[in-house]
Parts: structure tokens; C-alpha cells; sequence
């Protein structure tokens, strides 16, 4: 069943009788990561991003991406020595990057 008139989880968003909550696993991740999402995305319940952020709040963040305004945030973030950042979108074709260190 879809549609805008179904009753859904005010945690994960999906319809109540499809509610993954009690499938969540409360993960504490040694990394962080950061999900860039267009805002239209967030309230989605195809957005997986949101089980992400579910299993381990402390380390997954989730920002809103508009095209015409970058957030001053996530510069600021991205300019911290420690961060090693990657960039993950969905493709065809698969590139294994070696885990690394060290900044070039």
C-alpha cells in the first residue's frame, strides 16, 4: 500500500505495518559518515540514508544539499586535517579505493 493517507512510523517513516525499528541495530562506528542529501529526500521512505542515521546517531550526519547554497558547515567540516574524505554515489561501474593514512 502507498500514498500520503497511510499511518506511518514517526521513527523510520515506514508504513506501521512495515515498521523496521525493531530491525535497526545500534551500531557505534568507528568513522563517521556524511550523507549529502537534496532535502526532498529526508522525509522519503525509500531513504536509506535514514536507517543509517538510525543505527548510530553519533556518527552518521545527515545534511540538506541545495544547488544554489553550499552550507558553511560541512566546508568547515571538510577542512579538518584528520578527515580522510570519499565520495560514494551510486554507478555502473565499481572503483576499489586502498584505505590510506596519510594526506596528500
Amino acid at each position: 500500500m502507498r500514498g500520503y493517507n497511510i499511518e506511518r512510523c514517526n521513527r523510520c517513516f515506514c508504513n506501521l505495518q512495515s515498521c523496521l525499528c525493531s530491525k535497526i541495530p545500534n551500531l557505534n562506528l568507528s568513522f563517521e559518515i556524511w550523507l549529502i542529501t537534496h532535502e526532498n529526500e529526508l522525509k522519503k521512505t525509500s531513504n536509506s540514508g535514514r536507517i543509517a542515521q538510525l543505527a548510530d546517531s553519533n556518527h552518521v550526519r545527515v545534511f540538506s544539499y541545495q544547488r544554489q547554497f553550499t552550507d558553511a558547515h560541512i566546508l568547515n567540516l571538510l577542512q579538518v586535517e584528520e578527515k580522510q574524505g570519499f565520495i560514494v554515489y551510486p554507478s555502473d561501474s565499481i572503483e576499489i579505493i586502498e584505505s590510506s593514512t596519510q594526506k596528500t
